[in-house]
C-alpha cells in the first residue's frame, strides 16, 4: 500500500504570521506552507507558462489530503452513493469543501485552480507525480479582495469544515452547498446572481412557491435578526428589492437601470445574506437538524415571524 496525498496549491498570498502552520482542519486535511518539492520540474513540466509562474513566484500555501490507497482510482469504501468514487475523488471533494469552510469564515481571495495527485511507497521519502487537475477557482468579490485570514476565521472553518464533510446529500442545505459553490466559481453577474438566489430559495423558499418574494423575504430577515424584530423589518424591505431583481434576470428584462455600484451591491448583498445564513445554520445542531427536514422547515420559517 502507497501513501497518497492530493494538494491543491493555494492562490492567496497574506496568512497572518501568527498563525502556526500545518493547520490541521480534520479529515486528514490540513492547510500547510507550499511544500519545495510542488515546484520541481516533474511537477510543472505540463503547465503553461503562466500557470507554472503562478505556481513557482506567487502561491505560497497548500490544501492538502493525505491517505493510503493500494492504487490510484482505489474506490473509496465508504461512499454510498449510487455511482462508485475514487478516494482521489474524495481528496478532492474535502478540498473543496474545505475552501468553502474558509470562505464561509472569511470571503477573501483564498482559491486554486490545480489539483495535484502524488504517491510514494512506504519505503521511499520523494513524491511521484500521477496527475494534475484544472479546476475553475473561487472568485471573490471585489469588496473582499484584501481580506486577510486571521486565526479566529480559521478556527471558525475548521468547525464548519466538520459539519459540512458530516451533510447527508439529500439535505436541503447540501444543495445549497452545491449551488454556493457554482456560484463562486462563475464569473458572469446575472448567471452568479440567479446562483446565490437558488441557494436562498433552496434554504428559505415556500415548498407551495406562492408570493415567493414577499415570504422568502420575511422569513430571511427574521432569520437573520431573530432578536431584533426592527432590524429584520428594515432588512425585509432590502431583500425584497433586490431579490425583485431575481424575475427581472430570468426573464430576460434589461438591466439598464441597475447601475454597475448598484449591480455590485445586489450580487453582495445577496452572498453576505448566504454566508450569513449557512454559517448560522451549519453552526447550532438544532437548526441544521430542522433544515434536513422540508416539513420541520417550512413550520419552522413559518413561525419565525411570531416568535
Amino acid at each position: 500500500m502507497a501513501k497518497w496525498c492530493t494538494i491543491a496549491p493555494i492562490h492567496y498570498s497574506d496568512i497572518q504570521k501568527k498563525i502556526d502552520l500545518p493547520y490541521e482542519l480534520g479529515n486528514s486535511t490540513c492547510l500547510v506552507l507550499k511544500p519545495d518539492w510542488l515546484i520541481e520540474d516533474a511537477m510543472t513540466e505540463y503547465l503553461d507558462y503562466s500557470k507554472r509562474e503562478r505556481l513557482v513566484e506567487e502561491d505560497q500555501y497548500a490544501i492538502q489530503v493525505t491517505y493510503d490507497a493500494d492504487s490510484y482510482g482505489e474506490p473509496d469504501p465508504d461512499w454510498k452513493g449510487k455511482f462508485p468514487r475514487s478516494l482521489q475523488d474524495k481528496a478532492v471533494e474535502l478540498i473543496n469543501l474545505s475552501n468553502i469552510a474558509i470562505w464561509l469564515s472569511n470571503p477573501c481571495d483564498f482559491r486554486y485552480e490545480l489539483i495535484y495527485n502524488v504517491y510514494k511507497n512506504k519505503e521511499e521519502e520523494k513524491w511521484k507525480f500521477k496527475s494534475y487537475h484544472e479546476y475553475a477557482g473561487l472568485s471573490p468579490d471585489k469588496k473582499y479582495m484584501d481580506y486577510k485570514l486571521n486565526m479566529t476565521d480559521l478556527s471558525l472553518a475548521k468547525n464548519l469544515f466538520a459539519v459540512l464533510t458530516k451533510l447527508e446529500r439529500s439535505s436541503t442545505v447540501w444543495v445549497a452547498i452545491r449551488s454556493l459553490w457554482r456560484a463562486l466559481t462563475e464569473d458572469t453577474w446575472e448567471v452568479r446572481f440567479l446562483l446565490m438566489c437558488i441557494v436562498l430559495e433552496g434554504l428559505f423558499g415556500p415548498e407551495d412557491a406562492r408570493e415567493i418574494t414577499f415570504r422568502l423575504s420575511q422569513r430571511l430577515s427574521f432569520y437573520l435578526f431573530p432578536d431584533d424584530k426592527n432590524d429584520a423589518k428594515r432588512l425585509f424591505t432590502d431583500i425584497k428589492k433586490i431579490y425583485s431583481w431575481r424575475s427581472k434576470v430570468v426573464h430576460g428584462m434589461r438591466l439598464e437601470k441597475l447601475s454597475e455600484e448598484e449591480s455590485d451591491d445586489t450580487l453582495c448583498n445577496a452572498e453576505q445574506w448566504a454566508r450569513h445564513s449557512l454559517v448560522r445554520t451549519l453552526g447550532d445542531p438544532k437548526l441544521l437538524s430542522v433544515f434536513s427536514n422540508n416539513k420541520e422547515r417550512e413550520a419552522y420559517l413559518d413561525d419565525i415571524v411570531y416568535e
